[in-house]
């Protein structure tokens, strides 16, 4: 387990946050990242994070997000993660 894994969403260009769900989390906008406050994970457990995104030009966009935390990953292949 983890007391402190943090997740954060890198905003791409022209995209603004209009909401933010989660069921345990306080989620902050700074620039154009969305991070997620500090919180204990068991292993294998998982946590909720909906974006509510508004585009201000048609086209596509690309979201990223990446999970860290102060203690080390064995499975650092499931830290981030890319939406088109």
């Amino acid at each position: 387990p983890v007391s402190d894994a943090r997740l954060a969403f890198e905003l791409p260009a022209e995209v603004s946050v209009t909401a933010v769900a989660t069921n345990a989390l306080g989620c902050t906008l700074q620039g154009s990242v969305v991070s997620c406050a500090p919180t204990a994970l068991s292993a294998g457990a998982s946590q909720s994070v909906v974006l509510t995104l508004a585009a201000g030009a048609a086209g596509s966009r690309t979201l990223r997000a990446n999970v860290s935390a102060s203690v080390g990953d064995p499975a650092t292949g499931n830290n981030a993660a890319q939406a088109v």
